[in-house]
């Protein structure tokens, strides 16, 4: 079977579409091809972030057949491809089904768009192997975790883009978890990771001395150097030795599972 993979919206949602081709191809050694596409979301390519990705092929997205929507040109490649592929599915269609594992599988080139995993399988363990930064990150990323303590605990504070996240890990929990962290690992420091720079302020107030960031980070994720922070701020909180995490993001699951560092959410039930 040959597949070919279209993720889209952010780093997390796109790694995570990845991981699942990824476990596909392991497990039926089908040919996989990935098309990146540089959006608003995430405006840049492959290359600008992560080294080639032995046994997959990843290329920039400038085919018009392979266009996620294509409304502007009236449908036409979401057209075009009913005749390229025997198969078109979208993430939502085909996650937590097994057909495409059947041995009677009847598609030989299927075309995905997803912004998710989009097959049962799970290649969760260590998923570094594969996701490995360019050597000019691989440096900024030093630069910082020279400066972990014996025991580094990650915090993902995610505060300007998703409301629903927003609502479901108010900044109060975070302090609370920490301090019961604080407990646990005397003299434990704090990596944060935030889309909120008063976020930083406030956590430095609340943990003087004991937490570390990274210094201008570039926010937007519609240029390469955000794009870059938002890989360099990744690994950083999966090199910790815990992650709490914002529940609901898929930024701090793919964290986790880089280096199956282990990740804890706020306990809904004392907020």
């Amino acid at each position: 079977m040959k597949v070919t993979l279209v993720p889209f919206a952010g780093l997390g949602n796109r790694l995570n579409a990845i991981s699942s081709a990824i476990a596909l191809q392991c497990a039926i050694h089908c040919e996989v091809s990935v098309y990146w596409m540089s959006s608003a979301d995430c405006r840049c390519q492959w290359e600008d972030l992560f080294l080639p990705i032995e046994g997959i092929t990843i290329r920039p997205l400038r085919q018009f057949t392979l266009i996620r929507r294509g409304w502007e040109f009236l449908g036409l490649p979401q057209l075009l491809r009913l005749f390229l592929f025997d198969g078109c599915f979208k993430a939502r269609k085909i996650l937590d089904s097994d057909f495409l594992l059947r041995p009677d599988c009847p598609y030989k080139n299927i075309y995905v768009d997803a912004n998710k995993r989009f097959c049962p399988l799970q290649e969760s363990s260590m998923l570094c192997r594969y996701y490995q930064p360019t050597p000019e990150l691989e440096q900024r990323i030093g630069r910082v975790t020279s400066q972990f303590g014996d025991f580094t605990i990650g915090v993902h504070v995610r505060r300007t883009d998703h409301r629903t996240v927003i609502a479901a890990n108010p900044l109060n929990g975070f302090v609370r978890l920490m301090r019961e962290q604080e407990q646990q690992h005397p003299g434990c420091t704090f990596y944060l990771a935030s889309d909120d720079v008063e976020v930083k302020r406030y956590m430095e107030q609340q943990f003087p001395g004991r937490i570390v960031t990274k210094a201008d980070v570039v926010l937007q994720r519609d240029s390469v150097e955000g794009m870059k922070d938002a890989v360099v701020e990744l690994f950083l909180l999966a090199r910790t030795n815990l992650i709490i995490g914002s529940r609901g993001s898929t930024y701090s699951d793919v964290a986790s599972q880089l280096y199956d560092t282990p990740l804890v959410f706020l306990d809904e039930k004392k907020l």
